[in-house]
């Protein structure tokens, strides 16, 4: 990984030096793999019944991707004082090109000793260059290899060299450490603002599990604090700020656009003010030559919003690791388009995605698919053809939330793949089960609020006023649940031919639960000390009330599919359609009683008067339109029983 040379384009010299020693603190264990693969093969030149480890694993450590290496070793053979080796000079030549990287760091870093490792690595490259290509003398290894002081110079004794010095300078770059960030040469005010970075950066930098990135550097350039951080490993993903006088500057590369373009969206609670983004063309990067740069202002006016703002920036970072692979997994699920929004939806509720892709990103959806029978899903086919729209974008973001609350609670990854499969099952079975089964849920929220005003009434009199706050959060919560249903019902369609139309009855119970939460908001503003015993009464009854129609609603949709089915459920059926036709009588009684009580009771102020009257008429009004939605779904099963 070369950031420096993105750095170098963007001329940040001062991070430069920085990046320029990781890589070579990175060389050095590259080079120590190709030392210890030429000893291996050595070894078992000169004594071929010995086992040979291939190295393979340590290979793999040291960031090497090439496996033809893992046999060099075991085709080694010796050849008088030669070693014959596949490749041998090619693994001596990439050991030296290694020890280059640590010595061009070295010097980089304005190291006294530079001057001498280049000399030395000069004449080491010359003996290497006139050796043969498949054939090393045994001498030469041994003196490449040997970390002896005294005898003649080879490439381990000046890895070693360039090793300690570089952890030297690395010492003398990164005067301290604030809160993971290595900083040099700041000003005693600058450590604040480190810290509020980092504040962001540690906030999120869990979500992305054991990837490598976020590294994050900080030093004073004149009048400005600048931050960089490598994010992940991609060599032009890069991203830097520039904190100045009233404006952070942001500095921002990648090879995607669609990414850069993510990452000015998620900047926008801030205000940013962007440049045109532009496409820049960048030597000797081995994926890409080009890029897209992206630099834009954030101001501000104080410190506070100043350390608000490099929070936020730094807690944006860890989203844009493997973005676009979690782009391109949903993206064979969903439109591209509701794709990225459904990623900035996992960033803003800092979610992230890299858990969904630790699980197998798209190979994980396909294995949930796995649960339904042959056909149901063609090769090819849409998820939404199965779940619906709105049904695959809502599983999808579950999966996304189950698979980052999982891993992040080190729960197993059986079972989180498990709860993902259960969430599945729930969004099918929903769909599958029809709008009357919607419906059903709906009664039962309806029931949940009507006893929870009940209870509300009952604490009034008791003076529970935390009760009644915490009663009213609860039913605003259910009458949201209530309208989401409702659309759901309306979305997945109104009468199918043999089936229940439920959407006539489902608007009616929404109405109730609507006048419910209502009700919940006026109990809230009664004194209870100011209103008379009688109309308290008649305040519970009411909610009584409510609680028996609500019930009773929910009986007669659980009935109604099988009413013409089973004889049983036909009765009950009917029986609950009538109990909610005297319910609703009922309630009108009650409103008549109320306004008689207000009349000829003791004066209570018109304003409280009307409070107590526009609750009792919210109950009486909850009831009748459950007792509606009773009528109303007697009419269609009755109308859909002549059509069949």
């Amino acid at each position: 990984m070369r950031k420096d040379k993105i750095l170098s384009e963007l001329q940040e010299s001062a991070f430069r030096k920085f990046e320029l020693l990781r890589e070579g603190l990175v060389a050095n264990d590259r080079a120590k793999y190709y030392f210890a693969l030429l000893g291996l093969a050595q070894a078992h030149a000169f004594d071929p019944s010995a086992p040979v480890d291939g190295l393979e694993s340590e290979r793999q450590k040291a960031g090497i991707e090439d496996a033809w290496l893992d046999e060099v070793a075991a085709l080694a053979a010796a050849d008088g004082d030669d070693v014959v080796v596949p490749r041998g000079k090619e693994v001596l030549q990439r050991a030296a090109q290694e020890t280059k990287i640590m010595v061009e760091a070295v010097s980089a870093c304005g190291a006294p000793e530079a001057g001498q490792f280049g000399h030395r690595l000069r004449l080491i490259e010359e003996e290497i260059a006139r050796a043969k290509e498949d054939r090393l003398g045994a001498a030469l290894i041994g003196r490449m290899l040997s970390g002896e002081r005294g005898r003649a110079d080879g490439l381990h004794l000046l890895v070693m060299d360039a090793h300690k010095a570089l952890n030297r300078l690395g010492v003398e770059l990164a005067e301290e450490k604030i809160d993971g960030a290595a900083v040099f040469g700041i000003d005693p005010e600058d450590r604040e603002l480190v810290a509020a970075f980092m504040r962001g950066v540690n906030r999120t930098s869990p979500l992305r599990f054991d990837h490598p990135g976020l590294d994050t550097t900080a030093t004073r350039l004149k009048t400005q604090l600048l931050i960089q951080n490598d994010i992940g490993e991609t060599d032009a993903h890069v991203f830097l700020c520039a904190v100045r006088s009233g404006a952070v500057e942001v500095t921002y590369t990648d090879v995607h656009e669609k990414r850069a373009d993510f990452f000015q969206k998620s900047l926008a609670p801030l205000s940013p003010r962007w440049q045109a983004r532009s496409i820049k063309q960048a030597k000797d990067l081995p994926e890409s030559s080009d890029y897209y740069l992206v630099r834009g202002t954030i101001p501000w006016s104080d410190r506070g919003e100043l350390c608000h703002a490099l929070t936020e920036i730094g807690a944006k970072l860890a989203f844009l690791i493997d973005w676009n692979k979690a782009r391109k997994a949903l993206r064979t699920f969903i439109k591209g388009g509701d794709a990225v929004r459904m990623l900035a939806w996992s960033t803003q509720e800092e979610i992230g995605h890299m858990a969904f892709l630790k699980l197998g990103g798209r190979d994980l959806i396909y294995e949930v698919l796995e649960l339904l029978e042959p056909g149901m899903i063609r090769p090819g086919e849409p998820l939404k053809s199965v779940l619906g729209d709105e049904a695959t974008l809502a599983f999808l973001r579950d999966t996304l939330k189950i698979a980052s609350l999982g891993l992040r609670g080190n729960e197993s990854e059986l079972l989180v793949r498990d709860r993902v499969k259960a969430a599945f099952v729930r969004y099918f079975q929903t769909l599958a089960r029809g709008p009357l089964m919607n419906c059903r849920d709906l009664l039962g929220l309806v029931v949940e609020g009507a006893l929870t005003v009940r209870d509300m009434l009952r604490a009034l009199a008791r003076g529970d006023r935390g009760f009644i706050t915490r009663s009213v959060r609860r039913l605003c919560a259910w009458e949201e649940e209530s309208d989401r249903i409702v659309n759901r019902i309306r979305k997945t369609g109104g009468p199918r031919p043999g089936a229940t139309d439920a959407l006539t009855p489902a608007v009616l119970a929404d109405d109730a639960q609507d006048a419910l939460e209502e009700a919940a908001h006026l109990i809230g503003l009664i004194a209870p000390e100011k209103l008379p015993e009688q109309l308290r009464f008649g305040l519970e009854e009411a909610g009584d009330l409510c609680v028996r129609a609500a019930q009773e609603g929910y009986k007669a949709v659980a009935s109604a599919e099988e009413a013409f089915n089973e004889a049983t459920a036909l009765d009950d059926f009917s029986r609950s359609i009538d109990r909610l036709d005297g319910f609703s009588h009922r309630a009108e009684e009650l409103r008549r009683e109320f306004r008689r009580l207000l009349l000829a009771g003791p004066e209570l102020g018109s304003a409280f008067a009307i409070l107590v009257k526009d609750c009792a008429g919210e109950l009486t009004t909850a009831t009748e339109s459950l007792a509606r939605a009773g009528f109303a779904l007697h009419r269609t099963v009755f109308d859909r029983s002549t059509k069949r």
